[in-house]
C-alpha cells in the first residue's frame, strides 16, 4: 500500500486496486490491467494482433473498460501492454513505457489531465540501469 498527499488530497494506491478520480467533473479509473492478461508479454502480443487483423488499437483497454462496467463518458487509464495510445472516442489510455525490455523500448510517455481533459505527454528522460 502507497500513501500520499498532493495538493491536499489524500491518494492511497493498492496493489492491484481500481484508483478512481474526477477532474472538472469527469469520472477516470486507472489500473495496471493485469488481471485481464497476467503475462505482460502476452498482454502486448494480444494488442499487437488485435492491431494488425482487426486495426483495433487498444483492444485490452476496451476490454477492461467494458469488463469494469466503467460508463461510457468515464476514462480508463491502463498500463500492462507497454503500448502507449489515447482514444478520445472510446476514453481509454495506456500510458505506454518507462523501462526497455526485451519486447518493448521505453516509451517516456506520461498521461496528464487538466480540467477533466487527458494528454499523453512525451518526455525526455535518461533510462537509469538498475
Amino acid at each position: 500500500k502507497i500513501c500520499l498527499e498532493i495538493a491536499g488530497t489524500r491518494i492511497i494506491v493498492l496493489r492491484g486496486a481500481l484508483l478512481h478520480f474526477r477532474s472538472n467533473n469527469v469520472n477516470f479509473y486507472t489500473f495496471h490491467g493485469d488481471f485481464l492478461c497476467r503475462n505482460g508479454a502476452y498482454a502486448g502480443l494480444l494488442n499487437l494482433l488485435a492491431s494488425i487483423l482487426f486495426k483495433r488499437e487498444l483492444f485490452l483497454e476496451e476490454m477492461g473498460k467494458k469488463f469494469l462496467g466503467l460508463e461510457r463518458k468515464a476514462w480508463l487509464i491502463m498500463g500492462h501492454t507497454h503500448i502507449a495510445g489515447l482514444d478520445t472516442y472510446r476514453r481509454i489510455i495506456n500510458c505506454g513505457c518507462w523501462k526497455s525490455y526485451w519486447r518493448a523500448k521505453a516509451t517516456g510517455t506520461l498521461v496528464h489531465v487538466y480540467r477533466g481533459t487527458p494528454k499523453l505527454l512525451s518526455v525526455s528522460y535518461k533510462e537509469s540501469k538498475l
